[in-house]
């Protein structure tokens, strides 16, 4: 499971844009002093774990698509198994 908030860490900008999406949002992050394996784990409404992203560098883009059915989403930036930040992404 995911801990509490790691206030240590800093995640400097999580975002989704568009948000809500049709088809496709870009999530954006950027982290700094953030080390071990970081992730971007993408939650349904249910709080079922649907997509796991494995991040390999400190920012960059995932794009989420037409594959997720319509509804809502949390999309949860962990590092070490340390919840960094979460958002709500909804698919329309």
């Amino acid at each position: 499971g995911i801990s509490s908030v790691d206030e240590t860490a800093a995640a400097l900008l999580i975002q989704a844009f568009p948000n809500p999406f049709r088809e496709t949002a870009v999530i954006s992050y950027q982290l700094e002093a953030v080390s071990g394996q970081k992730a971007l784990l993408l939650y349904n409404a249910l709080g079922q774990e649907i997509k796991r992203f494995e991040l390999l560098d400190n920012q960059g883009q995932i794009t989420l698509g037409n594959d997720l059915p319509n509804g809502v989403y949390w999309a949860k930036l962990t590092s070490g198994g340390q919840l960094l930040q979460s958002l709500r992404v909804v698919k329309q």
